[in-house]
C-alpha cells in the first residue's frame, strides 16, 4: 500500500550500529592426537548459534586450529544462556550449553567415531554438558522401547483426529519427561541439564501441534503462547522454530483480517504520521516543525494542512512509507494477537523483508524497531541481524553498482564473478558457455521471491565442499515476467549477504524467451549439469541439498 504522506529529508544513514554491550562465552579447546591427514581435511572447529529472529541463517564461526591441536573463539551471546553446536568436518558433532564465562573443551582425535562419550568440558555450564552426552542414548533407547511415540512417531500421527493427535503429543512428551525423571533416580541429574531437556521437549511439542493445526486448517488462536516462554533460557534451536512458525501464523491472521476488513485496515491515523515525520526528520524549518507538532495534537483542520502533509511525502515517498507501512502492520498485530509477542512479530516483520529493501530502507526501519523493543535479549537478536546487513553494505553498492556489460565474467568481490549482457538470452548463454569450455557446470535457476530456490541456495557452501575440484556454478536469476521494474539490484543484494561464491547472471524479464530452448524448464528452483564438451549431462539434475545424488553425477560428468 502506498500512503500519500510523507517526511522531508530523513536524517542521514551511518553505516555503524549502535548497540548495548553483549556478553560473551569464551571457549579454548583442544584436540589431542590431532595428525597431519586430518588437519589437511579440516584445519578448524566450527561453531554454530542461532538468533531468534534469523532462524535460516546460522551464525558460524571458526576457531582455527594450531599446530598443536588447540584453538580459542569468543561467541556472542543475545540470551543469558544458548544452545550452541560445535562441529569438527563431519567427523565429531555436539551441542552444547553456553553463557557468559568461559568454557573448555578437549577430544581425542583417534576416538573420533569409537567413543561412547568424545567430548569432555570444563567451566561454564560443564556438568550439563558432559552429562548430555551420557543422557541422550539413554533417550534414545526409550524412543526405541516406545515406538508409537518414539522412533516411530510421525508414521502415524499427522493423519489422527485432533483429540487422537493431541493425546498421542502428550504422551510423546511425558515419555521424555518421565525418562528424564527416571534417569535422576539413578544418577545426581543436573538441574541445568535438566531445565534444558525440559524447555526443547516443551517446544518440540508446541511445534508439531503447531504444525498439525496449519496443516489441517484448524485456528491455533487457542494455544497459549507467548514471548516471556522464549524468553526464558535456554534459547534452543526448537525455540527459534517456534517463534519462526508464530510468525507465519501471525501474518496469516493479519492478511486475513485485511482482506476480510479491508475499511478497518486502514492507513495510519494524520496524527500518527505526522508524528513519524517529526521524529524522523532532522531538516525541518522552525515552521515546518511547529505546524506538525499542531498536526499531531489536533489533526488536520483544512486543506492546506492536508496539502502540507502530501507535499513532505512526495519529498521521499519511499522511505517513509516503510515506516507508515511497518507501523500499520504493528498495530494490527497488537488488535489481534496477544500483546506479549509484539516484540517478537515486530522483529520477524523486519526480518521478513529484508530481501526487499535497500540498505537505507533496513537502517532507517531497523533504527525505528529498535526503539520498540523491550526485551535486551530481542534488542540484541535484531542488532546482531542488522550487523551483518550493515557489514556487507560496502561488497553490497559495489554488486549493485557494477553495470559494466560484459559476458566474459568479471570478478566483483571476491568469490562473486558477474557476467552481463544485453543481448537475447540465448546467445549471452552460449557465449558464456565458451568461456567455460572444459569445465563442469552446475545451473541453478533461481527467483528472489521463489521459496523453493532460496532454500536451496542455503545448500550452496555445502555442496561447494563435496562437488569435484574446478566445478563452475551457475547461478541464472531470471526476473519475474510480471513484474514491471527488474529485481537484478535486489537479487545482487542477496547474492552479497549470503555469499553465494560462483557465477552469475541477472536475466530481465524480455530476455527470457530466448533462453526456452537452452535452459528448458525455465522455471526457478530448477538445475542442470553441462559437460566440459559444452553439452548438457542433465537438464533435470537433483537440487543442492540432495547431495547424495547429485555429487556422483557431478563427478561422472567431469569425466
Amino acid at each position: 500500500m502506498i500512503y500519500r504522506f510523507l517526511l522531508i529529508t530523513l536524517f542521514a544513514f551511518a553505516p555503524t550500529i549502535l548497540v548495548g554491550q553483549v556478553d560473551s562465552l569464551y571457549i579454548k579447546g583442544q584436540i589431542k592426537n590431532l595428525n597431519g591427514q586430518l588437519y589437511r581435511q579440516t584445519s578448524s572447529v566450527s561453531f554454530f548459534r542461532s538468533n531468534l529472529f534469523d532462524p535460516r541463517s546460522e551464525m558460524v564461526s571458526q576457531a582455527p586450529l594450531q599446530a598443536d591441536g588447540s584453538f580459542s573463539i569468543a561467541l556472542p551471546l543475545n540470551f543469558d544462556q544458548e544452545e550452541m553446536y560445535l562441529e569438527y568436518g563431519s567427523l565429531a558433532t555436539s551441542p552444547f550449553l553456553g553463557s557468559k564465562g568461559t568454557l573448555t573443551l578437549t577430544f581425542d582425535a583417534d576416538s573420533i567415531g569409537k567413543a561412547k562419550r568424545l567430548f569432555y568440558f570444563s567451566g561454564v555450564h560443564a556438568a550439563a554438558n558432559n552429562q548430555y552426552q551420557l543422557y541422550m542414548p539413554v533417550e534414545a533407547q526409550s524412543f526405541e522401547k516406545n515406538p508409537s511415540v518414539g522412533s516411530d512417531f510421525f508414521k502415524n500421527f499427522w493423519p489422527k483426529s485432533q483429540q487422537q493427535a493431541k493425546a498421542l503429543l502428550e504422551q510423546r512428551l511425558q515419555l521424555r519427561l518421565q525418562t528424564l525423571e527416571q534417569y535422576s533416580r539413578n544418577n545426581i541429574l543436573d538441574s541445568e541439564l535438566k531445565n534444558w531437556l525440559t524447555s526443547k521437549a516443551q517446544a518440540e511439542y508446541a511445534n508439531i501441534w503447531m504444525d498439525y493445526l496449519r496443516i489441517n486448517d484448524l485456528d491455533i488462536e487457542g494455544e497459549k503462547l507467548d514471548q516471556p516462554s522464549l524468553n526464558l533460557p535456554p534459547l534452543t534451536a526448537e525455540k527459534v522454530t517456534l517463534a519462526e512458525k508464530y510468525g507465519v501464523y501471525a501474518d496469516i491472521v493479519k492478511d486475513y483480517y485485511i482482506y476480510r476488513y479491508p475499511t478497518k485496515s486502514a492507513p495510519l491515523p494524520v496524527k500518527a504520521m505526522a508524528g513519524l515525520i517529526h521524529q524522523y526528520n532532522t531538516d525541518l524549518s522552525s515552521q515546518e516543525a511547529t505546524k506538525l507538532k499542531q498536526i499531531m495534537e489536533i489533526g488536520i483542520t483544512d486543506r492546506a494542512e492536508y496539502d502540507f502533509l502530501n507535499a513532505l511525502f512526495l519529498r521521499n515517498k519511499e522511505m517513509i512509507n516503510t515506516l507508515f507501512e511497518y507501523e500499520q502492520a504493528k498495530r494490527l498485530y497488537m488488535e489481534l494477537l496477544p500483546s506479549s509477542m509484539t516484540d517478537l512479530l515486530s522483529g520477524n516483520y523486519m526480518i521478513k523483508r529484508l530481501n526487499g529493501y535497500t540498505l537505507d530502507q533496513k537502517n532507517l526501519l531497523f533504527r525505528h524497531i529498535l526503539s520498540d523493543l523491550k526485551s535486551p535479549a530481542l534488542k540484541n537478536s535484531l542488532s546482531e541481524v542488522m550487523q551483518r546487513e550493515v557489514k556487507d553494505s560496502v561488497d553490497i553498492r559495489k554488486m549493485v553498482n557494477y553495470q559494466t556489460q560484459q559476458i566474459k565474467p568479471t570478478e566483483v568481490i571476491p568469490g562473486i564473478w558477474v557476467s552481463a549482457s544485453n543481448e537475447a538470452g540465448n546467445s549471452w548463454f552460449k557465449e558464456l558457455l565458451g568461456q567455460y569450455k572444459g569445465k563442469t557446470i552446475y545451473v541453478i535457476k533461481w527467483n528472489l521471491t521463489d521459496p523453493k530456490s532460496l532454500d536451496e541456495l542455503a545448500y550452496l557452501n555445502f555442496l561447494r565442499e563435496k562437488a569435484p575440484v574446478g566445478t563452475v556454478f551457475l547461478m541464472v536469476h531470471m526476473d519475474d515476467i510480471e513484474q514491471a521494474a527488474s529485481q537484478s539490484g535486489l537479487a545482487r543484494q542477496y547474492v552479497v549477504r549470503h555469499q553465494l561464491k560462483g557465477t552469475h547472471m541477472f536475466v530481465a524479464s524480455d530476455q527470457l524467451l530466448s533462453l526456452l530452448l537452452r535452459l528448458n524448464p525455465l522455471e526457478p528452483g530448477t538445475y542442470a549439469i553441462i559437460k566440459p564438451n559444452g553439452k548438457y549431462y542433465s537438464k533435470n539434475a537433483p537440487a543442492p541439498s540432495d547431495t547424495e545424488r547429485l555429487i556422483p553425477m557431478l563427478i561422472d560428468a567431469s569425466r
